[in-house]
C-alpha cells in the first residue's frame, strides 16, 4: 500500500529525447471467500462495518450479494475494514461454524442472525483470501 513513481527517456533516432514520469498509487485489495455449506439459494451479505454500508466489490462497484453477485462466491474487499460476513436465509437458522484467524463470531449489525466478524488485512502485494464457512439448518 502506498505510491511510487519511475522516470523514463525516449528518443527518437535522430537526436530528439524526451523524459516522462510515470506516478504509482497501489492499493491493497483483500478478498473474502464465502461458502455456503447448504442451500445455493441463500444470499450472502458483506457489511463494511467501518463505513456502515453494504460492501462494494471493487471490480464491478455494485452491492455484494453472493447469490446474484457478478464474482460468485469471491469478492474483493478494502483491505483494513471491519466485515460482517453472513447469510440471509428467510425463515431460517444459520450457524457460523468456521472463520479465518482472528475473526470472531459476532451478533450481525442488522436483524438477529449470527455473523463472522473480522478486519480483512493483506500484505504489500499479496492479497489475503479469508474464508468464511455457513451451514443452513
Amino acid at each position: 500500500n502506498g505510491t511510487d513513481s519511475f522516470s523514463y527517456t525516449v528518443s527518437d533516432g535522430n537526436g530528439g529525447t524526451d523524459t516522462a514520469t510515470v506516478n504509482v498509487t497501489v492499493v491493497n485489495v483483500a478478498i473474502i471467500y464465502v461458502h455456503v455449506d447448504t442451500g445455493p439459494t441463500a444470499s450472502i451479505l458483506i457489511w463494511d462495518d467501518t463505513t456502515g454500508g453494504w460492501a462494494i466489490d471493487l471490480d464491478t462497484q455494485k452491492l455484494v450479494d453472493g447469490t446474484n453477485h457478478a464474482t460468485s462466491e469471491s469478492i474483493d474487499v478494502v483491505a483494513g475494514h471491519y466485515y460482517f460476513v453472513w447469510v440471509e436465509a428467510p425463515n431460517n437458522t444459520f450457524q457460523v461454524l468456521m472463520s479465518p484467524c482472528g475473526w470472531v463470531i459476532s451478533s450481525a449489525p442488522v436483524g438477529d442472525s449470527e455473523a463472522a466478524y473480522g478486519y480483512a488485512a493483506t500484505g504489500y502485494m499479496n492479497p489475503v483470501i479469508h474464508p468464511v464457512h455457513f451451514t443452513i439448518e
